[in-house]
């Protein structure tokens, strides 16, 4: 419904202006207005509906070098040397601010990832100084997510009202480090970072998998509902295991939230993480052996149909409302001003 109306707009204002000014906008130039919306409007509809359906997951892997080096100068300009009669160059050359730029980018087992580029100063990013090859590191990979194609789908949850208490999922810090374990309410268990980083940095290539673990002192299971719909189940390669510990040291209920189909996987950590003491180190060796053991990624592939409803989001139509009425304006006005076909029977009043 959003295109048609999209679509009325050239035929109300062109059919307006073609009425208005019929001595200076012929019937050709009229069609000519409405054929070039069109194209223009559709064309920006499917931009606007790819766009709204973007994401972002993290791609996990280690450091395996430190790059550093020189490139051409980022910060240069031109500057005329003469000019002609007409005040337009015709010679001219470029000055640099610097001899060179320098650059640090990190070489990981999932791309390299730039630290700093184009720095006249050739003193490292203390980022780039402290980074260590093999340590874990993530970067941020941009997909099309079907799950936000239709807001009915069964997939969502609708759980607004708790919305407020989920915390955000981890992003990226620090260029390329994240931290996987959330906590709204219970302390985080010594050393529970460093081991799921590690988790992430082995099995996220292989595995295509970027683990969260989520600990809550919510009393209900329910809870995990409400993560389902904040994060729309989360990235597509991604799994966070929801704790639930009301006094921060016995797990009392564990929900798996993921796109991925793997219901066995699901059962199998609830069994043997419920009822033990959060601080148990023995918890991420037992949920690495089981991710290791169970995890398939569920292909977003497989949710392509979702995008026969898809439609741009609300920022996306308004952007096109209002690009579809200036376009409209400026073609009305080209048309009016010019003789395109020169078969126009002008008359002078009728001349802006």
């Amino acid at each position: 419904m959003a295109l048609i109306g999209l679509l009325l707009v050239p035929l109300v204002i062109g059919g307006i202006a073609f009425l208005a000014l019929r001595e200076t906008i012929t019937w050709k130039e009229f069609l000519l207005q409405i054929g070039i919306s069109v194209v223009v409007i559709v064309a920006g509809w499917f931009i606007a509906r790819y766009g709204a359906l973007q994401s972002i997951e993290h791609l996990n892997g280690r450091i395996t070098r430190k790059i550093a080096g020189t490139q051409h100068c980022c910060h240069c300009h031109q500057e005329c040397d003469s000019y002609n009669k007409k005040g337009q160059c015709t010679s001219s050359h470029e000055v640099c601010a610097h001899f060179h730029d320098y650059y640090w980018d990190l070489q990981t087992t999932v791309g390299t990832i730039g630290v700093e580029d184009c720095s006249g100063w050739d003193s490292p990013p203390a980022v780039w100084t402290d980074a260590r090859v093999g340590e874990p590191a993530s970067r941020n990979h941009r997909y099309t997510n079907y799950l936000k194609a239709d807001p009915e789908s069964l997939l969502r949850h609708d759980h607004a009202a708790g919305h407020d208490l989920v915390p955000p999922y981890p992003s990226i810090h620090d260029v390329y480090k994240v931290n996987p374990v959330i906590s709204t309410g219970v302390p985080v268990p010594k050393g529970w970072e460093d081991a799921f980083r590690n988790i992430n940095a082995d099995l996220g290539a292989p595995k295509q998998l970027d683990v969260a673990v989520l600990l809550t002192n919510h009393t209900n299971p329910t809870y995990a509902q409400e993560v389902e719909a904040r994060w729309l189940y989360g990235p597509k390669n991604s799994l966070t295991i929801v704790m639930g510990v009301p006094d921060s040291q016995t797990i009392k209920w564990v929900r798996v939230v993921t796109i991925s189909r793997v219901e066995a996987l699901k059962v199998h950590l609830r069994d043997q993480l419920e009822g033990k003491k959060v601080d148990d180190p023995a918890i991420p060796g037992i949920i690495r052996s089981t991710l290791q053991a169970e995890f398939h990624r569920t292909p977003m592939a497989q949710f392509e149909y979702l995008m026969n409803v898809a439609q741009p989001s609300g920022g996306w139509l308004f952007g096109l409302y209002l690009f579809d009425i200036l376009v409209c304006i400026g073609l009305t006005y080209w048309a009016h001003a010019k003789d395109i076909f020169g078969d126009e029977r002008r008359s002078v009043y009728n001349r802006w």
